[in-house]
């Protein structure tokens, strides 16, 4: 099996009838749909592990604390050493890729994203599988995470964790998993790169204000608005919700590790192959040369790039300032800024891996058409 039927869900063969026994109708929350035994379901809410909530509250903090510390220290070095330089540089390649084959450049391309994001992408994998397994029942029922104020926790939860979009894809995935609020779910996924508090602070240093304003004015208006209306719309998940079990004795590590396998299986085909291919995206039409000196067809341009290629925390800084320096216009460098963060390939596969290829495509294009306004009303 590839990684294509992982994430496109090519057609299955005929599961076995051990397989149809350990499945039922809903295996990892649906049918096998891509041919192998998909993971076996988690234990219920009303698991031993479950039932003693504190567990895993203590856990999960003890993760977040780890992510945000690991995130803040790398944030607060950026912006001594942006202070410093009074400019923001892209990211050293760990890998050079000037001298290498034309076919061989994706793969240290993508071979270098990884070695940048990497730990805080094994952050993530960890907390979406806690958040799917371990988060208390009582939290999860609780009408604070419903509506308005479910976003309004998402989004303090989700800024500072600092996230890229590919990191905090696992996350998203065990959230919904756990929830089914789409709108809570995606504020989160939308506040972590996006509402980013160094990120929006080295915005507000290098660029002119108005254009870090802007910039933050949409971020907002995406991570609220654009996810309250994308969780108003009917959906078919791909995983649907799990009817209610019988009662599982099971320990923590044995939960965790079940958790964490299902959350691995579903997002990161998703997020590898998302990655590849914005590495041959940035590669076959770089930004510089799409966007460089160009006001309505490079606006264009650059901001549906910057919706789908993968950037690592700050990428987008680097890149709009490279763009200004080329003659490109504030609209050309604010799409940058705002798209680029908030959404990519991988995380928009991981939204069609988790909900639906509908609502990845209405994502993508929401996301695209709020930039190109917001840009358009600063041009």
């Amino acid at each position: 099996m590839t990684i294509f039927h992982v994430v496109f869900h090519l057609p299955p063969r005929a599961p076995s009838a051990t397989a149809r026994g350990a499945m039922g109708n809903d295996a990892t929350g649906g049918p096998d749909l891509i041919g192998i035994a998909a993971p076996a379901p988690l234990p219920s809410a009303s698991s031993d592990v479950t039932r003693s909530p504190a567990i895993g509250v203590l856990v999960l903090a003890l993760v977040l604390g780890g992510l945000i510390t690991y995130k803040a220290s790398s944030a607060l070095q950026a912006v001594a050493k942006t202070q410093r330089l009074g400019t923001m540089s892209p990211k050293a390649a760990w890998i050079a890729t000037a001298d290498l084959p034309s076919w061989l450049r994706p793969l240290a391309g993508t071979a270098n994203y990884f070695a940048w994001v990497g730990v805080a992408l094994a952050f993530g994998l960890v907390l979406g599988a806690l958040v799917q397994a371990l988060a208390p029942e009582r939290l999860v029922r609780s009408s604070g995470l419903r509506g308005p104020s479910g976003q309004l926790v998402a989004v303090l939860a989700g800024a500072p964790l600092m996230l890229c979009s590919c990191c905090v894809a696992p996350l998203f995935d065990g959230l919904y998993a756990r929830t089914r609020r789409l709108d809570v779910a995606l504020s989160l996924m939308f506040a972590a790169p996006g509402l980013n508090p160094a990120a929006i602070f080295l915005t507000f240093l290098l660029f002119p204000t108005h254009l870090a304003v802007s910039r933050l004015i949409l971020a907002l208006l995406i991570v609220v608005g654009l996810s309250a209306a994308l969780g108003r719309i009917p959906r078919s998940d791909s995983f649907p919700a799990r009817p209610a079990e019988e009662p599982v004795e099971r320990g923590f590590l044995v939960t965790f590790a079940t958790s964490l396998r299902d959350v691995t299986y579903r997002t990161m085909p998703a997020i590898a192959l998302g990655v590849i291919a914005s590495v041959v995206l940035m590669q076959v039409a770089p930004f510089g040369v799409i966007g460089a000196g160009g006001r309505g067809a490079a606006l264009l341009l650059v901001a549906l790039m910057a919706v789908l290629v993968a950037l690592p925390t700050f990428g987008e800084i680097p890149i709009a300032l490279a763009l200004l320096a080329a003659g490109a216009s504030e609209a050309v460098a604010l799409s940058v800024l705002v798209a680029g963060p908030i959404v990519n390939l991988p995380s928009l596969l991981t939204l069609r891996r988790r909900v639906s290829l509908a609502m990845a495509v209405v994502t993508g294009l929401s996301v695209y058409l709020v930039t190109l306004a917001g840009a358009a009303l600063l041009a």
